[in-house]
């Protein structure tokens, strides 16, 4: 009775040395998919895990923004900084239920990035904090978080689930 493997959609049935080594091949091919599979899974799940992470911290803080001026005893906010942050957070939760936090990590990477940087351009950091009230705190947050947020969404891999 011949071994044979059925393994996505190819039969191999092997009955001398060749068949052997395609079907060892086979099966080699087969443990580095499931490898690359696994890496991807892995990213996608840290990519949507920080997205919820970020989205509730960020609808938190939002929330208390637009009763407060001060967040957490060192952030500063007005009330279209915190709307901005309810927005993002609601977004980042999202994308995260939804498996797709890959463009949403990269969005809240880029602008946080260029919020934070912008505080320290002469003449922008008093339009950032007459409009969003952008504190050194709040900057050096932005820039932390933002570098964070992009490297997480430019990591290889996607978020589509593979099937075997």
């Amino acid at each position: 009775m011949p071994f044979q493997i059925l393994l996505l959609g190819a039969k191999v049935a092997p009955d001398s040395r060749e068949d052997s080594i395609l079907r060892t091949m086979v099966v080699l091919s087969y443990g580095e998919y499931m490898s690359q599979v696994d890496r991807t899974s892995n990213r996608a799940t840290v990519r949507n895990t920080f997205a919820i992470v970020i989205g509730v911290f960020l609808l938190i803080e939002g929330g208390w923004g637009l009763f407060s001026p001060v967040v957490f005893g060192v952030l500063t906010t007005n009330a279209t900084h915190a709307i901005i942050h309810i927005l993002l957070g609601a977004a980042g939760i999202g994308a995260g239920l939804a498996k797709k936090a890959r463009g949403f990590c990269i969005f809240l990477g880029a602008l946080l990035l260029a919020v934070g940087v912008l505080r320290f351009v002469p003449g922008v950091d008093d339009l950032l904090v007459r409009i969003l009230n952008v504190n050194v705190a709040v900057a050096f947050l932005n820039i932390v978080v933002g570098a964070v947020s992009l490297a997480i969404g430019l990591l290889p891999g996607h978020s589509r689930q593979m099937s075997a």
